[in-house]
């Protein structure tokens, strides 16, 4: 049996932050973000230059996509800093590993997550991911609630291994 706790501090909030925007924001979406707004401009300067209706209708085309783009990123960013109040400073996280499954406590939470509905876990970005039996993220943990020996124990106990950390 493992058991650790640990109290939520301010790193712990800001790598929720960042792991729940670099997971919903790919690099390829950023890169696309960064080609459509070269091809607004180019767009802009092409339309302005010949003054065919047409190029403007492009250019206002164009510039509605990067306002939605924009509008989903600003959401994105307002979301995980949102999801991040949900672990409040200084508020306790009991992380349990036993014949049962993994269990996580929380001011707010008491759940136990059953061997045959854990698959895996992931150490990435300064978080842990419990995943679920499809794979799903089912527990998003700071890095320092599971000792790499607890993690190698979940591994064993769902048969697959744990997975390294990747670099941020």
């Amino acid at each position: 049996m493992y058991e650790n706790t640990i109290y939520v501090e301010p790193g712990d909030q800001r790598a929720l932050r960042r792991f729940l925007v670099t997971s919903a924001l790919p690099a390829g979406r950023v890169l696309l973000f960064g080609l459509s707004t070269l091809l607004f401009l180019l767009m802009m300067t092409l339309a302005a230059a010949s003054g065919h209706p047409l190029g403007l209708v492009m250019v206002g085309f164009t510039g509605a996509g990067l306002i939605v783009e924009l509008t989903f990123v600003a959401a994105l960013r307002v979301n995980a800093r949102r999801s991040s109040r949900t672990l409040p400073l200084g508020s306790p996280i009991t992380v349990r590993i036993d014949d049962a499954g993994v269990s996580v406590v929380t001011s707010d939470v008491d759940a136990l997550f059953r061997w045959p509905c854990v698959s895996g876990a992931d150490r990435t970005q300064g978080m842990v991911v419990v995943r679920g039996a499809r794979n799903t993220p089912t527990m998003i943990l700071p890095d320092r609630a599971l000792s790499d020996d607890a993690l190698a124990w979940l591994a064993g106990k769902t048969g697959g291994e744990a997975r390294p950390a990747r670099k941020s």
